[in-house]
């Protein structure tokens, strides 16, 4: 059942708390079942375990609470949450803390306050359902991933998928291997737009793929200590923009390039510079790339 307003517990308080306090790795509040149990409108927590593993918590509902739907604590080990009607809880719907590993959180049913399930342990399993508020499919659900390991059977290694808890960032990380390898992004149009890319404090990363394309210049007999202009379209591209250009063929010695912004024309340039004291002629197929900046 539910608690009215004056039988409300305090705000630090659980409406039911399950733990074997100061026990330290070895808990002995173990392996029971809890199935369809109410823990709503409480000034505290729903429900929270602490130093306790392999519980089974059924189909409990867990909303409009003081503090978090289902709370697992450091400790909370290896327990199963299945299918929580949990929602409109002022601390979050599903919070499951720095040392709760190792559990199983399937189908939260929540979004009206809090969207989903804040995974701050280890090697949990977290797994969203269709029918979220959003009405989005299970894979597109926010609450749907909080981690995901791909492991690569042949060559060894593992790529792991992991959402940072209180930020929209997505870090993916190849482990358990020596080799490198590239993550390909792939747009089914023409182009790729608005791909960004963020950055630590360890890598190097670009910062929004604004548009790429191959184009045909065509700058003719170039000659000595000169240079030569030609516009190119991108889409998407404006004075916002840095540009790379490669060129995709074997130009001849002494014949440099860049790619720019013109400002009076509008529209983004390749410039050709012969450097060298013979005439080069340079003509063929150029990869541009317009980068966001700022």
């Amino acid at each position: 059942m539910a608690l009215d307003e004056r039988d409300q517990p305090k705000q630090s308080q659980a409406w039911l708390y399950v733990a074997h306090e100061g026990k330290g790795a070895l808990p002995d509040a173990n392996a029971g079942i809890l199935n369809g149990f109410e823990a709503s409108y409480n000034g505290g927590d729903g429900l929270r375990l602490g130093e306790t593993v392999d519980n089974q918590l059924l189909g409990v509902a867990v909303q409009s609470n003081g503090g978090i739907g289902v709370h697992l604590a450091r400790m909370a080990r290896g327990n199963l949450l299945l299918a929580p009607y949990a929602e409109a809880n002022k601390q979050g719907d599903v919070v499951l803390d720095e040392g709760a590993d190792r559990n199983m959180v399937l189908g939260v049913r929540s979004g009206v306050l809090n969207s989903g399930t804040v995974n701050r342990g280890a090697d949990n399993m977290v797994w969203g359902r269709f029918g979220s508020v959003m009405g989005a499919p299970l894979h597109e659900a926010p609450e749907a991933y909080e981690a995901l390991e791909i492991i690569e059977r042949g060559g060894g290694g593992a790529w792991r998928l992991h959402k940072l808890p209180g930020s929209r960032h997505l870090q993916i990380e190849l482990t358990r291997t020596g080799k490198g390898a590239d993550v390909l992004l792939q747009s089914a149009g023409v182009g790729s737009t608005g791909l960004r890319f963020g950055t630590d404090g360890h890598s190097a990363a670009l910062r929004d793929l604004k548009s790429r394309g191959v184009v045909s210049l065509r700058f003719g007999m170039l000659s000595p200590h000169s240079s030569a202009d030609l516009a190119v379209s991108l889409e998407g591209v404006d004075s916002g923009c840095s540009f790379q250009v490669t060129p995709l063929f074997a130009p001849a010695p002494g014949v440099s390039w860049c790619a720019f912004w013109d400002p009076a024309a509008s529209v983004a340039k390749v410039r050709c510079v012969n450097s060298s004291a013979l005439p080069a002629e340079v003509a063929g197929p150029f990869q541009v790339i317009a980068l966001r900046v700022g």
